[in-house]
């Protein structure tokens, strides 16, 4: 009988090359490990590497985890290769649903392994959030968010059973600067923690539940300024005025604060910038201050600013801008007929001269008229001397820069008894109407 031999050729087995670790402790493990104690509801993460010890390629081409509680949390894409020292990273979670000890089966190429956890009495701890009850793990942080100096934040808590039972006795407490518990006498299951900030500073605290621990946190601000009110003293809304305006506040500043009054300007259509549109420093800003206790704003040492409505019809804004406060109020000026503010006249020996300065604020003046009067107080022929002076008009408000304000210089050539014209009367023209001087002597 002839017996042959059946040689067989096969790779290395790639399973025999791997090893599994903890990441941090870094730890090689064995056939089994346990991930620690944690109490019920809450959850406890670990994190694992599967490594390549040989001189050839690993594949690792599955990886479970089997048992209740357990988990794998956000697994990685299989398979994969892994290089000589290359190592595959994942995350088991624990979360029991109640008090025991657990295990579980962890299975990979070549890692078989028992997972163990334990899991201890605890209460359930939920915050109250719009009415309802959100349960919390250990390590979450509860956020106050921001609450003002001098005040307070509250956060009512809940401690629960399981299946509707009274929870197991356990000790609560709170500690931080800033933090404090409040329970009330006889209540075991409900309680609340007050944040009170001394500064604008961010606040951490620690609310222990037995041997649970939660973050807390509170953010500490100024108290926000009450609102600011406008107030604007101006006997006529008229050009050529001058106003005050005070910002005051609707009730007394619980803190310090900074801020600025704005003035804007915002002229009547087809009418351009005004500059005389100002406050009294000369700008349109004026900055103030705030201190606690305070009414009103202070401009310096003062609780008031003047300013100037300027010579051009349109409207005055008013912006008082403090913190999150952006507060208007406006003064509308209309057009008008024109204001003669000044007026001088002079008699030469072959000439009369008349000069009028006066404001139109709607830079609309055309026609002019002069009318002259004999010592005995009668019209001198030919009567009304009319004059269409609006391009003249016209070519000085585009080019002078002073809003409406305005400078008239007329001269008259006279043949004849110059002694016996006593005087003058001068209308001045634009769109809303006409003014009139009154007779100006010579």
């Amino acid at each position: 009988m002839r017996s042959t031999a059946i040689l067989l050729l096969t790779a290395p087995l790639a399973w025999a090359q791997v090893a599994l670790y903890t990441v941090s402790p870094e730890h090689r493990l064995g056939a089994q490990f346990n991930l620690g104690q944690v109490p019920e509801g809450d959850a406890l993460t670990v994190r694992f590497q599967i490594r390549n010890l040989g001189p050839t390629i690993a594949r690792v081409t599955q990886l479970s985890v089997a048992g209740t509680g357990f988990s794998l949390s956000d697994p990685p894409a299989l398979p994969r290769s892994l290089g000589t020292g290359g190592g595959l990273d994942f995350t088991v979670r624990f979360e029991p649903s109640g008090p025991g000890a657990y295990s579980a089966s962890l299975q990979s190429d070549g890692i078989s392994m028992i997972l163990q956890a334990t899991a201890t009495p605890a209460p359930a701890v939920a915050i109250q959030e719009g009415g309802t009850w959100r349960t919390l793990v250990s390590g979450s942080t509860v956020d106050f968010g921001d609450v003002e100096r001098g005040w307070e934040g509250r956060r009512r808590f809940l401690l629960s059973g399981r299946g509707g039972e009274p929870p197991p006795p356990v000790e609560v407490a709170v500690a931080g600067n800033g933090f404090t518990l409040v329970r009330q006498p006889g209540q075991v299951t409900e309680f609340e923690v007050v944040s009170r900030p001394a500064a604008a500073e961010v606040l951490a605290g620690t609310l222990a539940v037995g041997d649970r621990r939660f973050n807390l946190k509170a953010t500490g601000v100024e108290p926000a300024l009450p609102r600011p009110e406008i107030a604007i003293e101006l006997a006529e809304p008229r050009s050529a005025r001058q106003g005050r305006v005070a910002v005051r506040l609707a009730s007394p500043s619980r803190s310090r604060a900074s801020g600025e009054l704005r003035l804007a300007f915002e002229p009547a259509p087809g009418l351009g910038a005004d500059p005389a549109v100002v406050l009294a420093s000369g700008s349109r800003v004026a900055p103030f201050t705030v201190e606690e206790g305070d009414t009103a704003v202070r401009f310096g040492d003062r609780t008031a600013v003047d300013f100037q409505t300027g010579g051009t019809a349109g409207t005055l804004v008013f912006t008082a801008a403090a913190g999150a406060w952006q507060e208007r109020a406006t003064v509308t000026v209309a057009p008008a007929v024109p204001v003669v503010s000044s007026s001088r006249t002079l008699r030469a020996a072959s000439s009369l001269e008349v000069v009028i300065g006066g404001l139109d604020n709607t830079r609309s003046a055309a026609q002019l008229a002069f009318t002259f009067y004999d010592l005995d107080g009668k019209v001198i022929n030919p009567g009304a001397i009319r004059v269409d002076a609006g391009p003249a008009f016209r070519q000085y408000f585009d080019s002078s820069g002073l809003g409406g304000a305005f400078l008239l210089r007329a001269v008259f050539p006279v043949t004849g008894a110059i002694t016996r014209i006593g005087a003058v009367e001068v209308e001045i023209a634009n769109a809303p109407g006409a003014a009139r001087t009154g007779r100006l002597p010579f």
